[in-house]
């Protein structure tokens, strides 16, 4: 999963990122609200942590926008004008400076989990299931365990619905701004998956739709037919 930072105050925005990295998180980082914005806007984050000096104007501006990433705003000790200001402004939580460190990895758990809650642990595409805390897909009584890019690049393929996913949101998404990847790392990973869907005798294709990026699909629901003979095994990446 992927979270933005939004703090201009660099010690502390990179004290954040090293405890979001402990808990295997990917962590970007912006230092003013324009990016922050526009960042946030994207589509590619799972989450935020926007700082004190931008909560107060960015979080209203991104509410008004629809829009409904999970935020976690810093606001100064003792600062309950502040802290309910951004409350009342659409941030999840709110923590006061100085920071618990551990604090703040729990709380971004939660905020990360509540999707999940909502939706079950397992996501589920017309013949498949993906269990994002083990990694493991599934068809029927098939098995594969997912490498983490692989699993990271499917989760985005199931939440579409079937619906067309850009190849430069997976990227991003998947790989981060500024990463330093080939050119042919997505259609790559597409390959790993497709050969792993095959394996399990998955219905569901992804599909290549050109000049646009990728999407789900499933054969009719009569053709859909439960496999025996369970198989497992694990592929590195």
């Amino acid at each position: 999963m992927r979270i933005l930072v939004i703090e201009n105050e660099k010690r502390l925005a990179h004290a954040l990122a090293d405890t979001l990295t402990k808990e295997n998180l990917a962590v970007d980082i912006v230092a003013n609200s324009a990016e922050g914005m526009a960042r946030a806007l994207s589509g590619v984050y799972d989450a935020a942590i926007v700082g004190a000096a931008h909560g107060s104007t960015l979080l209203p501006k991104l509410r008004r926008r629809d829009c409904g990433l999970p935020v976690l705003t810093l606001c100064g000790n003792g600062d309950g004008i502040a802290r309910a200001a951004m409350l009342d402004g659409g941030a999840d939580y709110c923590l006061s400076l100085p920071l618990e460190m551990k604090e703040l990895a729990a709380c971004m758990h939660a905020l990360l989990r509540r999707p999940a809650e909502l939706n079950g642990d397992a996501i589920h595409f017309g013949d498949v299931s993906l269990v994002p805390g083990t990694g493991v897909l599934q068809c029927g009584g098939n098995a594969v365990q997912l490498g983490k890019t692989e699993l990271a690049l499917m989760r985005l393929l199931m939440a579409g619905g079937g619906t067309i996913v850009s190849k430069e949101t997976l990227f991003l998404k998947v790989w981060g701004y500024g990463a330093r990847a080939e050119a042919n790392v997505v259609e790559a990973y597409v390959s790993f998956l497709r050969k792993k869907l095959r394996h399990i005798n998955a219905h569901i294709q992804i599909k290549a739709v050109w000049g646009q990026g990728y999407r789900l699909s499933g054969l009719p629901a009569d053709a859909l037919a439960v496999h025996a003979g369970a198989k497992a095994y694990t592929v590195s990446e």
